[in-house]
């Protein structure tokens, strides 16, 4: 059991919230993903809670992985091609903010 949690430490408390913050565009998903993966992990528990499924590991892992699977899924189908930034426009002259260039020779 312990040579396993570090990946459910990874699949609850991290994968589905990266997934969900790829979908809502963030600009630092993997600092949003911690609270989305709390908020996810939270109502996986509380409907599990309601529904009176036994809270085991084994019944919260599901809930994460579909979790996780239908947010990566989402953000795989929103994605959408980075577009590079656009160069300005060329002047025509270098260094044409810096003035007037004065050389002086060496003593």
């Amino acid at each position: 059991m312990l040579l396993i949690l570090p990946l459910f430490l990874i699949l609850g408390l991290f994968l589905p919230g990266y997934f969900l913050a790829k979908y809502f565009r963030q600009t630092l998903p993997w600092a949003a993903a911690f609270p989305f993966s709390m908020l996810i992990l939270f109502h996986s528990i509380f409907w599990l809670g309601m529904l009176h499924v036994p809270i085991t590991l084994w019944a919260v892992t599901p809930c994460m992985l579909t979790a996780s699977v239908l947010a990566a899924w989402l953000a795989k189908k929103s994605a959408s091609p980075v577009k590079p930034e656009a160069a300005p426009p060329w002047t025509g002259r270098i260094a044409s903010s810096f003035g007037p260039v004065v050389w002086s020779p060496p003593s």
